[in-house]
């Protein structure tokens, strides 16, 4: 019985020991890596499209609820759509109502595109 409770002691402080302590610094850190990947939202009309240098120009509301001009790089693997199909950025025109998703490079301050829906179905089509 002695053993037994002896190997339960040492399981429980050698698992203990073994988890991870952070510092200060270290939740900072992580914070800070979280606050990179929030994702927001501008929901508005296209102000300009520019399909070889890969930018978009939004003029909507904010998901912080604020009226912005956001000029937008939009990386290679974004996903855009009209509807249900996938579209390249050469398909959306000025004037279309647009929803973008992003995030914020916290390092630079600038938008990254994770997905754009050009809300108007059909409009585009030939």
């Amino acid at each position: 019985m002695l053993k037994f409770k002896l190997s339960i002691f040492l399981l429980s402080f050698f698992s203990l020991t073994a988890l991870p302590v952070f510092a200060d610094d270290d939740i900072g850190e992580i914070i800070d890596e979280i606050n990179k990947r929030k994702v927001e939202e501008i929901s508005g009309t296209v102000g300009e499209v520019d399909s070889i240098g890969n930018i978009i120009v939004i003029n909507g509301l904010t998901s912080g609820g604020n009226n912005e001009e956001m000029r937008l790089n939009v990386p290679d693997g974004a996903k855009i759509t009209q509807g249900e199909e996938t579209i390249s950025l050469g398909d959306i025109d000025v004037g279309d109502s647009v929803t973008v998703r992003y995030t914020i490079d916290r390092d630079n301050n600038e938008p990254k595109v994770i997905n754009i829906v050009d809300n108007n179905i059909g409009n585009n089509q030939m």
